[in-house]
């Protein structure tokens, strides 16, 4: 009778917390028949995706846009400016159709750059 008790008040104690929206699992190794103390599961936290730095280089095409958000294509690749892009060897209105340019910046799902950098490279006079 005393075992059937315990049994019992293990399960009302684990309808109030499943009641609470809580998992709770007991130890099967368990074999004594005493009630063992639940164990409640948390989500697993998510990790941020790594990005990567990608680098490119070629003349500039298809420019639109205003600075400082303009928008270009380098070998193939369309790349996209903001306010926190450096320009170097220049400015962001220095860039042009025919310029050669070196972008480094984050490749998008979408296959564009989004760049960090752009180096305007200044032909030899």
């Amino acid at each position: 009778m005393k075992r059937h008790l315990l049994v019992t008040t293990g399960v009302v104690a684990a309808a109030i917390v499943v009641g609470c929206g809580r998992h709770i699992s007991r130890d099967s190794s368990d074999r004594s028949g005493s009630p063992t103390m639940p164990s409640v599961s948390r989500p697993t936290p998510s990790v941020p995706p790594r990005t990567t730095e990608t680098i490119i280089t070629g003349q500039v095409s298809a420019l639109s846009g205003t600075c400082p958000a303009i928008a270009f294509t380098v070998a193939a690749t369309k790349v996209v400016t903001s306010a926190t892009t450096r320009f170097e060897g220049g400015e962001c209105r220095d860039i042009a159709n025919g310029i050669a340019v070196r972008v480094s910046g984050v490749k998008e799902a979408s296959g564009s750059i989004t760049a960090t950098r752009v180096a305007i490279e200044r032909s030899p006079k």
